[in-house]
């Protein structure tokens, strides 16, 4: 009996390891791929959430707006030549036009202006971001940068969006 246990496990075990050594590829899930939580509801989501919720959703919202975190971003400008102040607003309106999708800021930090653009939390995302606009500034690079968190889209508490949160009495 031992002996039979013994090698129904060794059989078991060997079966495993060679399965898991297969090209297998579990299905994925596809509904969220590459789009946030809100592009992924219904026209019309109704939140019904108790007031200890709300309050804390509200008390979460208020906090974050003055939050900052660790981000990247990708530098298309930086300068501290006679025309650097033009220079910087032309580059940041070019950018801006042709790329109306990726957030651009100009920022002065004496005596250099600064073009950066995109809000990443993460350094692949900011590369993503990188290769596309290379051709057109060769010279854009990543850059490490505290930023706001971005807000939620529409009026997310009051529910001027399609998502409407609110408290149940």
């Amino acid at each position: 009996m031992k002996k039979k246990l013994t090698m129904l496990l060794a059989f078991v075990s060997v079966t495993c390891a060679l399965y898991a050594q297969t090209n297998f590829k579990a299905p994925v899930d596809s509904v969220l791929m590459q789009k946030g939580i809100f592009g992924a509801m219904p026209e019309s989501v109704n939140v019904m959430q108790t007031l200890a919720v709300w309050g804390t959703v509200k008390g979460r919202i208020a906090d974050n707006e003055l939050s900052e975190y660790d981000g990247y971003r990708v530098r298309i400008y930086f300068d501290n030549s006679q025309d650097a102040r033009e220079a910087s607003s032309a580059i940041l309106s070019r950018f801006e036009e042709a790329h109306p999708d990726i957030p651009a800021y100009r920022t002065f930090d004496s005596p250099n202006f600064k073009v950066t653009v995109g809000d990443y939390r993460t350094r692949s995302e900011a590369l993503a971001t990188l290769r596309t606009i290379q051709p057109e500034y060769p010279s854009a690079f990543i850059v490490r940068e505290k930023f706001k968190y971005p807000s939620l889209p529409g009026d997310y508490v009051s529910g001027a969006d399609s998502l409407k949160v609110q408290p149940v009495l």
